[in-house]
């Protein structure tokens, strides 16, 4: 791997870096000196991507972002959701006026296995499982991270 690359990839490991300038910076104590241009492409080729964290924008491995979408899943079920209820293969989530479609984004984001996707309106969603014996561990799941034994 080019040395400039590995440098990049140790400074995002190793530290919150929240866009390509503060990169630059630290790559110049390093005494690596690129242009904005060359970075914005080296960044592309080893996928890293930026994502939102408590303390802002950072730059992430892409292995990284599943972890981070799932805190942020974490918290948005736990915020908004009020009721969950079922049928057939199908969860029917409640949640506060407006915010289905948060619900909906940060459950898909997951990428659960038994989830085959999410339909939202206003303040109810529709998680459509791939099979209704799933309806309860999934169920469990969700009761989990919004960190209740039952909602409504």
């Amino acid at each position: 791997m080019h040395d400039r690359k590995h440098w990049i990839l140790r400074i995002v490991q190793e530290q919150p870096v929240g866009n390509q300038r503060k990169l630059q910076r630290e790559l110049g104590k390093h005494g690596i000196r690129v242009t904005q241009s060359t970075l914005s492409r080296d960044l592309k080729e080893l996928g890293l991507v930026k994502v939102a964290g408590d303390g802002g924008y950072r730059y992430v491995l892409p292995d990284e972002v599943r972890g981070a979408d799932v805190l942020a899943g974490k918290r948005i079920l736990k915020e908004f959701v009020t009721e969950i209820d079922h049928a057939g293969h199908l969860l029917v989530v409640k949640t506060e006026p407006g915010n289905a479609q948060p619900v909906a984004r940060a459950l898909d984001r997951m990428q659960w296995p038994e989830v085959v996707g999410t339909v939202a309106g206003d303040d109810t969603l529709i998680v459509v499982l791939r099979h209704p014996s799933q309806v309860q561990p999934v169920t469990e799941k969700i009761l989990q991270m919004v960190g209740r034994k039952k909602i409504a």
